[in-house]
């Protein structure tokens, strides 16, 4: 069988949470199991590629205009094309196209419809859905989600029978060695501070209580975007001791900081998927994670993983406290067989691609 991937815009090869770049590591492993797979990028313009969009078809679009992907897809009918995300007009327009052609397709949501967005849409937004996205999502053979409450949310409109619930995988970039812990306790968050700043406020506000007790603990954050400023001005003008900002940090360099590092904090974000929680993982840190990301089912059994409403100032302190507590005990080291496990069995990539061939059984 072969399998198109369609991705929106080019891929960053180096920020391993954006879509594409997620897209990337998904075909990687698709072709090392001997999969026939290509990429195919939309994209304003073809000039200026980058990372992996050189080894892929890139299409340019002109006032919204597919004529040239379209073609392409026609010439090749007997594909599995593989749309990645939500929210486009292009992918609307294409699905149509799919549709009126008899062309098979599939959709991964990338949590495009997370908790987030599913309860914070407007009047607007959830009449868009009704008519537009709901519409594409029922053009689909199969509609791919990495969220149960997604999952749940898009089972009850669209049907449960063309529905797929599946991790995304994850693989360490290395055999890492352990480094010395940061003398201070320390927290850290890594995320593109693009429109999560608002979950960021509130975990810096429960940190600060939280240093009032622990007086030396540290606050690292890995990551960079519009936000960060927003987020460095709020530390200084309340005047908030022991918060770092690394900026972006990649490869060997970011996990050298992530081992440093005592616990990560996770938020959920507009494409929930909790990538920093796994590559934490793989360097033995314990992650606080909020109940509403999609990973929570997983670590209910790791003792130094605890949860916190996103919105809840006070369970992030208390949930703080806790992992503090957990590393003077037998519980940390169960939690990092517990990490072992995780990445082993739940999301190896190995164990995981023969199951995504349910995608394109259409």
């Amino acid at each position: 069988m072969h399998i198109v991937h369609i991705t929106l815009g080019k891929t960053e090869m180096q920020w391993q949470y954006q879509v594409n770049r997620m897209v990337h590591l998904l075909v990687e492993e698709q072709r090392q199991a001997g999969w026939n797979v290509d990429v195919w990028c939309i994209a304003d313009r073809k000039a200026g590629n980058y990372g992996t969009s050189k080894n892929a078809l890139v299409f340019e679009t002109r006032g919204g205009l597919l004529m040239e992907l379209k073609q392409h897809i026609m010439d090749n009918p007997d594909a599995c094309y593989h749309f990645h995300g939500a929210w486009s007009m292009l992918f609307v327009r294409l699905s149509a196209f799919c549709e009126k052609k008899g062309i098979k397709f599939v959709i991964t949501t990338h949590g495009e419809y997370s908790y987030n967005k599913l309860f914070g849409m407007g009047l607007l937004s959830r009449c868009y859905f009704s008519w537009i996205e709901k519409r594409m999502l029922k053009r689909a053979q199969r509609v791919h989600t990495m969220n149960k409450l997604e999952h749940a949310f898009l089972s009850a409109e669209i049907g449960n029978e063309k529905m797929v619930y599946l991790n995304w995988g994850f693989k360490s970039r290395r055999p890492l060695v352990q480094l010395p812990k940061n003398k201070s306790f320390t927290i850290g968050y890594i995320a593109k501070l693009n429109d999560n700043w608002t979950e960021l406020q509130i975990i810096i506000a429960a940190f600060r209580k939280f240093r009032s007790v622990y007086t030396d603990a540290e606050f690292w954050i890995i990551g960079d975007g519009k936000g960060l400023t927003e987020v460095l001005r709020y530390v200084e003008r309340e005047n908030i001791e022991g918060v770092r900002s690394w900026g972006e940090k990649y490869g060997s360099e970011k996990d050298e900081i992530i081992m440093q590092m005592h616990v990560l904090v996770y938020a959920p974000t507009a494409k929930d998927l909790a990538l920093p929680v796994l590559e934490a993982a793989a360097c033995s840190v314990p992650s606080i994670v909020a109940v509403e990301s999609n990973i929570v089912d997983w670590l209910g059994r790791m003792p130094c993983f605890q949860f916190a409403k996103g919105q809840s100032e006070q369970e992030w302190i208390k949930a703080m406290a806790s992992v503090f507590h957990c590393y003077s005990g037998e519980q940390f080291e169960q939690s990092v067989e517990g990490m072992r496990n995780l990445l082993n069995e739940t999301f190896n990539w190995e164990k995981l691609i023969p199951r995504y061939r349910k995608l394109y059984q259409i």
